[in-house]
């Protein structure tokens, strides 16, 4: 119960006119995790389930997590593969530039640079 008056008590701060108003809905994301919301559908749908459909897509946001990282991993590490043969001082990119500006290395046996350089195409790409 403490958490149902923590979300009742700073609940006006989100809504219309409150401090916070345009991130209603990062806090109705993380009050629907702990407890289903209070709108519920008026008609009868032919399938009755208690699990609503913004809890279904934070179940399915948080089983993309691993497919992520295993892409930021693997993106990473073919494109590090493929650099190692290369000389660096003929790499260009701004991807190249970051890497060498942070001091990551094209090295495919770290794991933090596979991850970092697969982020870069991952995420930035976007």
């Amino acid at each position: 119960m403490a958490f149902r008056k923590f979300f009742d008590s700073i609940e006006p701060n989100f809504e219309k006119d409150g401090k916070y108003e345009k991130f209603y809905p990062l806090y109705e994301m993380v009050e629907t995790i702990f407890y289903t919301s209070s709108t519920v559908t008026k008609a009868a749908p032919h399938a009755r389930s208690f699990v609503d459909m913004k809890r279904i897509m934070t179940y399915v946001v948080i089983s993309l997590i691993p497919c992520i990282l295993w892409a930021f991993y693997n993106t990473g590490l073919q494109t590090n593969l493929a650099l190692e043969n290369l000389n660096s001082s003929d790499l260009a990119g701004w991807r190249i530039w970051l890497l060498q500006l942070f001091g990551i290395p094209f090295n495919s046996n770290s794991i933090f640079a596979n991850m970092a350089h697969g982020a870069l195409y991952f995420c930035l790409f976007i």
